[in-house]
């Protein structure tokens, strides 16, 4: 009965394992034609990918070349006829690609080593000088002799020049070799497959490859060349039709015709701009296609066969085939779709193996993103942008060995691992000079600067999840802003970074539970000798009664953005205060100042949010002010004085805070309707010891004054300070003499009561 059983079992696997066999055979069928379109496809866009790619590095040196002769020949126009030989000799010494000569309206030509010729026969500048010109310059190519004797093929570039005096034109000629143009790396393809050369409008042959004449004929025109070759084979009079109709026009495109071998041949011309009628003319056979499909064709025959015997062994042992799919799944998850790398799964598990096997082998963990690659993605969009991620990839392999690994993990952030060995730093400048000339090759010419965090691996270290977060510590800890963008991890910066992590955790329920408080700190008038007035300074006091430092969270804040939120709750709060003062009637209102930072001021709807709370509150906006430091006007000048304008027109009273702590300008106290001048308290300390910082200072009091505006010295100490101060006509100070800053009870209490004078 069991054997039965085992028979029946047996039986269903083995149909079972027939009809997979004919669905495998069956969809591979599909598969390799599916293959064979995709590949033809690939094959083609690879082609055409070429193509442009050398089309647009031979345009951008002729483009190149166009700047150096018009800088040549600009010079040349404001100098005078003297002076032409010293500024061809400076254009050739400043750029040695070029040779630089001028042909006047006279018919002298002038050399950059000094010589002058009358009436030159040298074919090449009689060709060039007699051209009608429909541009301002013209690159050509012609054969001339270098300075070894031998003649070559020359890109030239022409540059006309008017004469004042007489209106005519003379030209400014560049000369640089392109013998080799097409031995050059964005050739290398094109070459490979087939043969290259530039043509004229009439088919003349300007330049070739150095396999042309093998290839494609020894003739000086390209279309006699084509005729020769094609022995009047099957397409050659409308593809000579074609392209002779088409290149005269400045057209470009592709023709296919039979050769004499009975292979089909295609022709593909497209214009050069920037020259005279010159295009760049790619020949090869059709089949070459064929053939490199075949390969792949090959490839996947071996590997259908591979499957058919693999399903031979399924239907033998059944139960491999969970191990083997399993194989498959851990396969793709190793891989990075983006860079076609590997992906952190991979990293993890091979960094782990390398490190155990080569444990007298220092290593470090680096963990790095590309500087605002935010930027990179919005100009130039996500495939020159995926571009860059693949080039961080596929560049590490050049610069480190097979115990190395670099992998992308998400967007544009990596981890690295590599030797710490005495060249470790040379070949990461070189691995990063080499992904910025990748980009620039694909058209990203925003510099590609890396942010990196590097952690030092040690003996005992065996949690690779662990390396990398130390590694990325070092990289949170550094703004972007920094000259060196590279930082090892350290205990204090971690410290540090828990700090940021515990702060940034509680700071927006904080602010839910008003946590954050509003101190007041008094200004003085110090002629009367009287309060006059206050700044809105906050405190972070906890629920417990412990006090986070403003020194400790402003800068997080200011960093994160949370500095919007916190500044405008500081606003709202003291609006909501005066107007409860306003009610009570018991205590003096004075003039009371808020800071608002730049983030907040820069919001498009701040000035209508501050109106909105003016009218809620009913607030007196004649007791407020608004500080803020003359780094909102660094950029967008304009819009912050629209800003500064419609806030003076709801009454706000407006204060520059820290005049004189960083580059301030004169000039903002000319453009910026300021109500009052804080400067700052640096000032005030060094007026003890510097006779230059009390000129300045005194400078600074007579301007405001003439200009009408208020002036209150911050950080004031001391009597000594007091009477200085005096002295040099400061009226109102504020500082610790007179009082720290203190709850808002406290303040109204000791400085505001109805009943108290001062």
């Amino acid at each position: 009965m069991r054997n039965r059983h085992f028979m029946e079992n047996k039986n269903y696997v083995l149909a079972a394992g027939v009809f997979l066999l004919v669905i495998c055979i069956i969809t591979l069928s599909l598969h390799v034609l599916d293959i064979y379109n995709i590949f033809y496809k690939n094959a083609c866009e690879a082609l055409e990918g070429h193509t442009e790619t050398a089309l647009a590095v031979l345009e951008s040196r002729i483009s190149r070349q166009r700047e150096a002769t018009a800088w040549c020949g600009e010079n040349i126009m404001q100098g005078a006829e003297s002076d032409i030989g010293a500024i061809l000799k400076e254009a050739t010494d400043d750029n040695e690609l070029y040779e630089y000569f001028y042909v006047s309206p006279t018919e002298i030509t002038y050399y950059a080593n000094g010589n002058i010729r009358k009436n030159d026969n040298y074919e090449k500048l009689n060709q060039i000088y007699g051209f009608e010109y429909k541009n301002n310059f013209v690159s050509v190519i012609q054969e001339g002799v270098n300075k070894e004797g031998d003649t070559v093929p020359y890109l030239y570039g022409v540059y006309p020049v008017r004469v004042e005096d007489s209106g005519e034109k003379g030209y400014v000629i560049s000369a640089s070799e392109v013998e080799n143009l097409f031995g050059e790396d964005s050739f290398n393809y094109l070459t490979e497959i087939g043969s290259c050369c530039i043509v004229n409008r009439t088919g003349d042959i300007l330049l070739k490859d150095s396999g042309f004449a093998k290839e494609i004929g020894p003739e000086a025109n390209f279309y006699v060349s084509m005729e020769n070759r094609s022995n009047q084979g099957r397409g050659i009079k409308s593809a000579l039709t074609k392209i002779k109709t088409a290149i005269p026009n400045e057209a470009g495109g592709s023709v296919t015709y039979k050769a004499a071998s009975g292979e089909e041949t295609y022709v593909s011309y497209h214009r050069i701009d920037g020259t005279r009628e010159h295009f760049l003319v790619i020949s090869f056979n059709d089949g070459i296609l064929d053939d490199m499909i075949h390969a792949v064709m090959l490839r996947s025959f071996l590997v259908g066969l591979g499957v058919f015997i693999l399903m031979g062994i399924i239907l033998l042992t059944i139960w491999t085939k969970g191990e083997n799919a399993g194989n498959i799944i851990r396969k793709l998850a190793y891989e990075d779709e983006v860079t076609g790398g590997k992906n952190l799964n991979y990293f993890k598990r091979a960094a782990a193996e390398i490190i155990r096997e080569n444990k007298e082998v220092p290593f470090i963990m680096y963990r790095f993103d590309i500087l605002n690659f935010r930027y990179i993605n919005e100009a130039y969009g996500h495939k020159k942008a995926d571009g860059v991620l693949t080039a961080c990839i596929e560049e590490f392999k050049h610069f480190y060995s097979k115990n190395e690994l670099c992998v992308r993990i998400n967007s544009d952030h990596f981890v690295a691992l590599v030797i710490n060995d005495l060249s470790v730093n040379q070949r990461y400048q070189n691995y990063l000079k080499s992904v910025g000339e990748k980009a620039r090759e694909i058209g990203v010419r925003y510099p590609i600067r890396l942010r990196v965090g590097m952690y030092q691996i040690h003996k005992g270290d065996r949690d690779i999840d662990i390396m990398i977060d130390h590694a990325n510590v070092a990289r949170k800890s550094m703004t972007g802003n920094e000259k060196s963008l590279e930082s090892f991890y350290s205990d204090r910066i971690m410290a540090d970074m828990k700090k940021v992590n515990e702060i940034e955790s509680v700071m927006q329920s904080a602010l839910s539970k008003g946590e954050f408080k509003v101190y007041l700190q008094p200004k003085w008038d110090i002629v009367n000798d009287c309060v006059v007035g206050a700044e809105a300074l906050v405190r972070w006091i906890r629920d417990d009664g412990s006090m986070v430092y403003p020194s400790d969270f402003i800068p997080i804040f200011e960093s994160n953005g949370f500095i919007e939120k916190l500044d405008f709750y500081m606003l709202e709060t003291l609006c909501e205060t005066m107007h409860r003062l306003e009610e009570l009637d018991e205590y003096i209102l004075y003039p009371i100042s808020v800071n608002q930072s730049r983030i907040l001021i820069i919001n498009p709807d701040y000035v209508r949010n501050v109106e909105k709370l003016f009218k809620r509150y009913e607030t007196a906006v004649e007791k407020l002010e608004i500080e803020i430091t003359e780094t909102v006007f660094f950029d967008e000048k304009e819009k912050m004085l629209d800003v500064i304008n419609n806030l003076k027109a709801l009454g706000v009273t407006l204060s520059m805070d820290d005049f004189g702590s960083g580059y301030s300008s004169l000039s903002i106290l000319k453009d910026v309707p300021f109500d009052v001048l804080k400067i700052d308290r640096g000032f005030v300390t060094e007026t003890a010891n510097s006779n230059s910082s009390i000129i300045i200072l005194q400078k600074i009091i007579d301007l405001a004054k003439s200009l009408g505006i208020d002036v209150i010295c911050e950080g004031v100490e001391t009597i000594e300070q007091v009477d200085n101060l005096r002295k040099l006509g400061c009226e109102k100070v504020q500082g610790y003499y007179f009082g720290k800053p203190m709850p808002i009870e406290d303040f109204l209490e000791k400085f505001c009561r109805r009943d108290e004078e001062y």
